[in-house]
């Protein structure tokens, strides 16, 4: 069978046949020692847990993308709810507001009427006084 040898981060990769079956062999020499350090891997299982795995971390970042855009979401019907609560909340203290001014207005000609109505009195009383002191001379 045919190696190929891949280096990467000064760790040789070297795809290796056994018997029939394919492994990832990764080996490194020990500096001080006369040791040349082998780990074999199968590698049809080993491309099965690297398909798996990135097939998990595919899922998890499209559960994650989901869950910010849910809560993106969420925040902006919030913030509209809120909007909308602030709108009403106007439309209520502008008729509120309109209302208690036409009461403002009503209690101060109320008091003029009231005020007018005194003075006329005063006026007729005094008349009618004058009249009736003056009139038994006549």
């Amino acid at each position: 069978m045919e190696n190929t040898l891949i280096d990467i981060d000064n760790y040789g990769f070297q795809k290796i046949g056994i018997i029939g079956e394919q492994y990832e062999m990764l080996s490194k020499k020990m500096e001080g020692a006369n040791w040349d350090v082998r780990v074999l891997t199968n590698y049809s299982e080993f491309k099965k847990e690297v398909s798996s795995n990135m097939l998990i971390s595919t899922l998890v970042i499209l559960l994650l993308a989901s869950l910010a855009g849910l809560s993106l979401r969420i925040q902006n019907q919030r913030k509209q709810y809120e909007l909308n609560l602030r709108e009403e909340l106007k439309l209520k203290v502008s008729k509120r507001t309109k209302a208690l001014k036409q009461s403002q207005e009503d209690l101060i000609q109320a008091a003029k009427m009231a005020a007018l109505g005194q003075l006329s009195a005063s006026i007729t009383h005094e008349t009618v006084s004058y009249t009736h002191l003056t009139l038994p001379t006549i």
